[in-house]
């Protein structure tokens, strides 16, 4: 058996106050208050929070409230950099989810950076040399958009250029006549 891995390494640096305070309170997600032991309570609870965020898709979980088991889907750290500001470190040692992570950089840089963006790669390893098991990909995040790009997706879209530039030039057929054999003397 093997086992694959997403990992990635980024900071988003110089960070105000309100900066890692927006950051804490999205990383971190709501709590549920002590008295909300509902069930169904905290699903209304987490169904707002995400959609809130622009996440309306369960990702494979019956329930939004399942969701919280995994956000923010990445690891993180508050640090002091060497020149005192400070970092939210981002970084994943085995796995990922890569569409919560662009979705928190897009809303962060919409609300405080709208002239900025984020970009991010990772690679995508495994346990075993698995043929086709490794590779990776980058994210470029600004406040209007997110640009995607997987090794696996480059390699796809170079195949088909390919396949159909060869598809383009046919070899002609020749039309040239086999010169005819001279006679031979009498």
């Amino acid at each position: 058996m093997a086992d694959s891995y997403t990992q990635f390494s980024e900071a988003i640096r110089d960070l105000t106050s309100e900066e890692v305070d927006w950051l804490k309170a999205e990383l971190h997600g709501p709590p549920f208050p002590n008295h909300m032991t509902d069930r169904n309570e905290q699903e209304a609870l987490a169904k707002r929070w995400f959609r809130d965020r622009g996440i309306t898709d369960l990702d494979g979980s019956a329930r939004f409230v399942d969701l919280f088991d995994c956000w923010p889907g990445f690891e993180f750290a508050f640090q002091k950099t060497v020149n005192g500001g400070t970092e939210v470190w981002l970084y994943a040692d085995e796995s990922a989810n890569l569409d919560y992570l662009a979705n928190v950089a897009q809303r962060f840089l919409a609300r405080f950076r709208p002239n900025a963006c984020f970009g991010l790669s990772w690679a995508g390893t495994c346990s075993r040399m698995r043929v086709g098991e490794f590779g990776g990909g980058a994210m470029f995040v600004t406040a209007k958009g997110i640009e995607w790009k997987t090794t696996w997706d480059f390699i796809d879209e170079q195949r088909q250029k390919f396949e159909a530039a060869k598809q383009r030039v046919r070899p002609k057929k020749n039309t040239n006549k086999p010169a005819k054999a001279p006679k031979a003397a009498a």
